[in-house]
C-alpha cells in the first residue's frame, strides 16, 4: 500500500476512530544544542504546552564517550 492510499484511508475515518497521539508534557535536551539559546527558544515557541529543560553541561555525552574509549 502506498503512502497516498494510507493517507486517504486515515483522513476518511471519522474523528472518533482516528488514533489519538499523546505528546510528552516535558522534554529534555542535552548535548551541543543546549549551548545554542536561539535553538532552545525556537523549540519552546514551536512546542507550546511542552516544558523544555536543558542541561548545564553542553558536551556531557561527548565527554562520557571519550572517557569510555580511554579506559
Amino acid at each position: 500500500m502506498d503512502q497516498k492510499t494510507k493517507l486517504r484511508r486515515y483522513f476518511s475515518l471519522p474523528p472518533s476512530l482516528k488514533p489519538k497521539f499523546h505528546y510528552p508534557k516535558e522534554n529534555y535536551i542535552y548535548g551541543g544544542f543546549t549551548a545554542n539559546p536561539i535553538f532552545v527558544e525556537i523549540l519552546k515557541d514551536k512546542l507550546p504546552g511542552i516544558s523544555i529543560e536543558t542541561t548545564d553541561f553542553a558536551l556531557g555525552t561527548g565527554q562520557g564517550a571519550g572517557m569510555l574509549v580511554n579506559d
